[in-house]
């Protein structure tokens, strides 16, 4: 039933005093409950950042990286563009020809040296001609086959230089054995008047004794005697000047034939030394030469690795090539990707060898692909100080990416955003150490 002023009569006990029950409410009462779920809820939590352990790390920005860096392609002293055989993104394997120079100098030095080392040869071949006495001179297969324009003229020169050489020497020599041949024959033909001075010694000898007989007996003159003896001393003196003629002549022949000798002698001695002095320096053309070729050959740029071409520099036939410039990269394909970490100054006391890291491809695609787990393997010792205005001094620090990630969407030049997990700390330690460094160096000052 309802009352008149529209309330029902229950609801007369219903006053603000009470809890619908007809118990007077105590407002004391409940705030001590909050106040006793609110301690129980704090002390819970500060327990709860004092003992569990939260994961800390450093991130960073990075960079992926080829292991072995890109392979510049460069030449150590330039040249003029002949040909271009690649473009940037080509895959080129080890050793493909990249671009053709051409160096006038290098040109220059190669004709050069073939010069000098085909002078030498000849040179070499006519000295041992010399040294051997041979009629004609034996050259070189490379001499007689060379295709330089003046092959046939230094041919030539040598032929003339031996001919007048052998002339000269002969000439000298021809001379001296006329006299010697002279000299023998004055030599012979002192002997067969000695050896007929020799018999008539004998004749007059034995004269001279049988009319001493007769003389001594009378049958005989004593002036005959006599006119013997004197016969027999102007036959002895005649003897004895033949005797100095024919040493005379003999002398002379055996000094010009000495002559001869040492004349032959020095010659020869001055052709070995020649003939050393070429090889020694035919020695030191051909290392001239290995060296020439070589540097020919590096005209041909070639690939320094199987990878792909990026960040070429020239594309005009005919343009030059700076000594040392960098005409273009080569990624290599088969050397694994790492990434290079900058670590700021601040934290690179939190970062060392052997640490995990994970490393999250930037933007949108962090959240389609997971993160890569990686291992600290280098931190750099000093700070590094960049060249350009983008890079701020940092330490660099390289994380390995493993085996089993080499399908994942990295390629070089990529840039990720890495943490480095260095460990784990309690959530109130990281809400103090704000305050303990503060007080550390509020102390201090």
């Amino acid at each position: 039933m309802t009352a008149k002023n529209g309330r029902h009569p229950d609801d007369r006990r219903m006053t603000d005093g009470d809890d619908g029950l007809g118990v007077p409410l105590r407002p004391g009462r409940h705030v001590a409950w909050g106040m006793f779920v609110l301690g129980i809820s704090l002390g819970g939590f500060v327990a709860w950042s004092a003992a569990a352990p939260l994961s800390s790390a450093v991130v960073a920005p990075g960079t992926v990286v080829v292991d072995s860096d890109r392979k510049l392609v460069q030449h150590p002293e330039g040249g003029v563009i002949e040909q271009i055989r690649v473009r940037d993104g080509d895959v080129v394997a080890f050793g493909q020809t990249l671009i053709v120079l051409r160096n006038e100098e290098l040109l220059a030095a190669d004709i050069r040296s073939r010069q000098f080392l085909l002078m030498a040869q000849a040179k070499e071949a006519r000295l041992e001609a010399e040294r051997s006495g041979a009629e004609r001179i034996a050259f070189p297969p490379s001499v007689l086959t060379s295709s330089l324009p003046d092959a046939a003229r230094v041919v030539g020169d040598q032929e003339s230089i031996f001919r007048a050489r052998r002339s000269a020497l002969e000439t000298r020599v021809t001379s001296l054995e006329s006299k010697v041949a002279q000299a023998n024959h004055t030599a012979e033909g002192l002997e067969r008047q000695l050896f007929q001075q020799q018999q008539r010694v004998r004749l007059t000898q034995t004269e001279f004794d049988e009319t001493q007989l007769l003389a001594d007996k009378g049958f005989a003159p004593r002036r005959r005697l006599l006119e013997l003896e004197r016969a027999l001393a102007q036959l002895e003196g005649r003897i004895a000047e033949l005797d100095v003629a024919l040493k005379d002549a003999h002398r002379s022949a055996d000094f010009h034939q000495l002559e001869i000798n040492q004349i032959l002698a020095v010659y020869q001695e001055a052709v070995e030394g020649e003939l050393q002095l070429v090889q020694k320096e035919i020695v030191a053309l051909h290392e001239n030469r290995r060296g020439v070729v070589q540097r020919l050959a590096d005209l041909e740029l070639r690939a320094p690795a199987a990878g792909t071409i990026v960040n070429m520099a020239v594309n005009t036939i005919g343009g030059v090539v700076g000594p040392r410039s960098v005409v273009m990269e080569v990624v290599p394909l088969d050397d694994p990707l790492v990434v290079d970490v900058r670590i700021d100054p601040r934290d690179v006391d939190s970062v060392a060898v052997g640490m995990a890291a994970d490393i999250y491809l930037p933007g949108m695609a962090r959240r389609s692909v997971p993160p890569v787990r990686g291992e600290v393997v280098t931190v750099s010792a000093d700070l590094v100080v960049a060249q350009d205005r983008g890079n701020w001094p940092h330490y660099l620090a390289r994380v390995r990416l493993p085996p089993e990630d080499a399908a994942a969407p990295f390629r070089p030049g990529l840039p990720v955003d890495v943490v480095v997990i260095r460990g784990e700390r309690t959530l109130m330690s990281f809400m103090l150490e704000p305050l303990s460094r503060g007080l550390t160096h509020a102390f201090k000052d």
